[in-house]
């Protein structure tokens, strides 16, 4: 199946939203902890760390919720859960 966008376009219509994305980068801004990892480059000396992760609660619910969207199916709730990750990247 051939894309209906190319390569350049999803990067041209990101650009011309820029209300969401600096709604995402107020919000990523605030309050991310500091992960594990290595950084590829060291930052520039006096630049403000960049937050590199989230954390957030999912509640207790959550289990019960995926079983009642799947359906009870293991694959439909791993779909689930991968589609929710890969949005989530």
């Amino acid at each position: 199946m051939q894309s209906l966008m190319t390569q350049c376009q999803p990067r041209i219509a990101a650009a011309r939203r820029p209300d969401h994305a600096r709604h995402w980068h107020g919000v990523l801004a605030a309050g991310a902890d500091r992960v594990g990892f290595p950084e590829d480059h060291a930052a520039a000396p006096g630049t403000p760390p960049r937050p590199e992760a989230v954390t957030v609660p999912l509640g207790d619910a959550l289990p019960d919720r995926l079983a009642d969207a799947s359906r009870g199916a293991e694959a439909a709730r791993f779909v689930l859960v991968a589609a929710a990750v890969a949005a989530l990247l």
